[in-house]
């Protein structure tokens, strides 16, 4: 298992960041915010509202903004 999720969470941890990650419940790869969940204290888990996207987000790999 691919941990890369993990350890960036880690890494932001560390340096006083906060953890925030998708409810696994809506994830299309549930094992990646599960991953952090069972691995790490995590600060919020919440849902992901693509209202919030910019509409190149929802369906490309384009850099997004979130709110805008």
């Amino acid at each position: 298992m691919l941990d890369d999720g993990t350890s960036g969470m880690w890494a932001i941890k560390r340096s006083s960041g906060i953890c925030i990650v998708q409810d696994p419940n809506q994830a299309e790869y549930p094992d990646m915010p599960l991953s952090v969940i069972n691995n790490m204290d995590v600060d919020y888990v919440s849902e992901l509202h693509l209202r919030h996207l910019s509409p190149d987000c929802r369906t490309t790999t384009q850099e997004c903004r979130i709110g805008h």
